[in-house]
């Protein structure tokens, strides 16, 4: 049996007492199924802040329940956010949406309050594109039908290569 455990984080929206459940529920299974295996698994919250989870009402829930629950969290990621989207050109950045990135690290920060896991935590940006047949009915330039996406595959892709390599440039 290993002694390094391995993480596995869930997604879980912690403003939904439903989801708080069937997290518990599958984190209890999975962490049975490591020991039957002899390989300790430490399972974690995901959560996924996407525009419903950041509503303030939502955002208060989920301190409410993370104190109540105090799951361990392992990871957090903000919603789809325009100025960050490799797809978008640089001069595009500013035009659209509000960044969002300070309220999730603050809202995560506040939820880790309640969390003893000690578990190292992330927060990350969604930097991509989202692609879904309800795209017109969410009104967002980084969400886009198939049809929309299929029309424009070369040219993202060359955007995304091309911003990837500006960043990787800056990384050096």
């Amino acid at each position: 049996m290993s002694d390094k455990k391995l993480t596995v984080g869930l997604p879980v929206m912690l403003h939904k007492e439903s989801e708080i459940q069937a997290f518990l529920e599958a984190k209890e299974l999975i962490e049975k199924y490591g020991e039957s295996i002899g390989r300790p698994l430490q399972v974690g919250a995901f959560l996924f802040f996407i525009p419903p989870a950041m509503r303030e009402e939502n955002l208060e829930k989920q301190k409410v329940n993370q104190a109540k629950y105090r799951l361990p969290i392992v990871h957090a990621q903000s919603t789809f956010q325009s100025r960050h989207c490799l797809a978008f050109s640089a001069e595009q950045d500013t035009e659209y949406g509000k960044d969002l990135i300070d309220l999730v690290i603050n809202q995560v920060a506040a939820l880790r309050s309640e969390d003893s896991s000690q578990y190292p935590v992330t927060v990350s940006v969604n930097v991509g594109l989202f692609v879904s047949r309800n795209a017109l009915r969410m009104k967002s330039p980084v969400i886009l039908t198939p049809d929309q996406f299929n029309s424009q595959r070369d040219a993202l892709y060359d955007r995304c290569a091309s911003r990837f390599s500006a960043l990787e440039s800056l990384a050096r």
